[in-house]
């Protein structure tokens, strides 16, 4: 199985100390604030992350409508040892959507644009398979079923650095099927942002960053955000960054007109706060009050236009609250920005090494909430690739023994961690202990076919055909819907039959139907089509699975299976989801 590439690392130990120098530094004022304040908890908060080498960018968090803490944290530049602070500037990625949305919605409101109308009213070129069919409506709430370009195969990859006029970009996927029927299903879609920034430049016969310019910054004061051209030099702005098993690189090149209206914005914490604030003062950024709240009116997956809108309870025993919020990650960034309007709230993280702010930003809402948080936990990953880098790996697989005997609740010991390990030893070329660290994880996590499928990969790559085929078949045997072992093993000239699952009674799926939260905001509602079980995550399409065993499934179309835990004769109170070697439990909330 591909490795899992996720956006939380532990700082590597020659750059922890001058990282987490400078971050001290910075958070000297936010660190005076009074003991046992919302504002000392939130650094305490802040703090552990970055010493757990886990944020590294810019904060800032407001309650009642006040800045009660900001930060920067770590360097914006590497290189030159130049700190982060509340006015640096960071690629915002997709927070982008709901600038585009405002824009669109305004062009609503002066009668330029209707929301029902097809696309091909505002791209006459647009060919009618799609463009009579899909409407504005279906771009602003992801259900438009055109392909997301940023989703086909290898698009990024190899044309990522390649410059692309909008119609260009358009003409990738006009020609492709649909993948639903506009309005019927949802689907994230980077597509339909693009599209809706070529409409905008259509009926304003404007450029995009010019109207974004003049509708949204200058005159809401975002002095300090834009549209990040490559060309252009943006003064105090992030160097964007990966945080790698053996320290920091530089993030890929990508040029600049792939993005578009869909994620290419830069912006500073302090101007998403005034944005809040902007957004806060009556129907701003829009006419009457209709509009702005039909742009916030939740559709399929809890999606409105360019935001995700839902009511989620904070921590395990706090209140319900309206959370309006969107992420954003672009190559280097990661953004959380996180709005509760009703308590006037607001917190903004933007991370420039990938890093993960949306987990931050989880802990920090449970601060302003009287919440209890949970610490960061050192990934053993990175411990383990510095002593095999030194000691070798033998001496790397002994201390991994050790620690998870001796230190079992200090370090992040998933089976995600030894995965992540095994991949990054591969691609630097080092298969023999690659080899060694996989076959570790299949030790440590027999029942997982993850750490199958992986060793199985390793020894692929390496030669070892028969070897190759016992694990990819093992791999199927803990889960028969793995579709990647079945496409290696075909590779490998072996043929696996398309795994069909059990037949279960209807009265047994019954007991499963119901919503199960893993975490706030992010909620598996299962639903039964008579002796069929369907499963719907936040944000996603729905999806069949499959009977393995009465109550643990599997799916085809995603590398993931699902356990249901029954207590009794009753409805099923948990379910736990197993993917990318990770164990997450939610318990029944519906």
């Amino acid at each position: 199985m591909a490795d899992v590439r996720r956006s939380r690392y532990l700082l590597f130990a020659a750059l922890a100390f001058v990282l987490g120098a400078c971050a001290t530094q910075d958070a000297r004022n936010a660190s005076n604030a009074p003991a046992g304040s919302h504002a000392a908890q939130i650094d305490d908060v802040v703090t552990a992350f970055r010493d757990a080498g886990q944020f590294n960018g810019s904060v800032l968090v407001a309650e009642a409508g006040e800045v009660i803490y900001e930060n920067g944290v770590g360097w914006a530049n590497i290189e030159w040892e130049v700190p982060n602070t509340p006015d640096t500037k960071h690629r915002i990625g997709s927070v982008t959507k709901h600038f585009t949305s405002a824009i669109v919605l305004q062009l609503v409101e002066e009668g330029e644009i209707e929301l029902d109308s097809p696309i091909s009213t505002y791209l006459p070129g647009y060919p009618a398979e799609q463009g009579s069919k899909v409407t504005v409506h279906h771009l602003l709430n992801h259900t438009s079923g055109i392909p997301s370009y940023t989703g086909l195969p290898d698009f990024i990859q190899e044309q990522g650095r390649d410059p692309f006029t909008p119609d260009e970009l358009i003409e990738v996927v006009w020609d492709m099927p649909l993948e639903f029927e506009p309005g019927t299903d949802w689907a994230y879609n980077n597509s339909g942002y693009f599209i809706l920034g070529r409409i905008i430049e259509n009926v304003t016969g404007e450029e995009y960053d010019d109207v974004l310019r003049e509708r949204i910054l200058e005159p809401f004061g975002l002095d300090d955000s834009g549209y990040d051209h490559n060309s252009e030099i943006q003064p105090h702005e992030a160097s964007g960054y990966r945080h790698t098993m053996t320290g920091y690189e530089h993030a890929g090149y990508l040029d600049s007109s792939l993005p578009y209206a869909a994620g290419m914005m830069y912006s500073t914490v302090r101007d998403l706060y005034r944005w809040d604030r902007a957004m806060a003062d009556g129907a701003t950024p829009f006419q009457s009050m209709e509009t702005k709240e039909l742009w916030y009116t939740p559709g399929l997956a809890e999606y409105a236009y360019g935001w995700s809108v839902r009511d989620e309870q904070v921590g395990d025993d706090g209140p319900t609250v309206r959370v309006i919020e969107h992420g954003g990650g672009i190559n280097g960034f990661n953004t959380a920005y996180v709005r509760y309007p009703d308590q006037q709230n607001m917190i903004a993280l933007i991370d420039n090494t990938e890093g993960n702010p949306g987990a931050i930003a989880a802990q920090l809402a449970r601060v302003l909430y009287d919440q209890p948080t949970e610490a960061p936990k050192p990934e053993i990953s990175r411990v383990i690739a510095a002593t095999i880098e030194e000691q070798g790996v033998t001496a790397g697989i002994e201390e991994y023994k050790r620690l998870r005997a001796e230190a079992p609740d200090d370090y992040d010991f998933s089976e995600a961690e030894l995965n992540n390990l095994g991949y990054f030893l591969l691609r630097d070329g080092d298969a023999e202990a690659a080899i060694a660290v996989f076959t570790l994880n299949t030790e440590q996590y027999p029942d997982a076919f993850n750490t199958f499928d992986s060793l199985g990969e390793a020894y692929k790559e390496t030669g070892q055909v028969e070897l190759a085929i016992q694990n990819y078949e093992r791999s199927l045997e803990l889960n028969p819907g793995n579709a990647n072992g079945r496409r290696m093993l075909a590779e490998l000239g072996v043929e696996a039959s398309e795994a069909e699952g059990l037949v279960l009674p209807a009265e047994v799926l019954e007991r499963y139907v119901g919503d199960y939260e893993l975490q706030p905001g992010f909620v598996i509602s299962i639903s039964r089509d008579g002796t069929r079980l369907l499963a719907q995550a936040t944000g996603q399409p729905q999806l069949e699975v499959f009977a393995q065993t009465e109550t643990r499934f599997f799916l085809r179309e995603v590398a993931a299976q699902l356990e249901f835990h029954l207590e009794g004769d009753g409805p099923a109170v948990a379910l736990t989801l197993f993917q990318n070697g990770r164990e997450v439990r939610g318990a029944r909330v519906e």
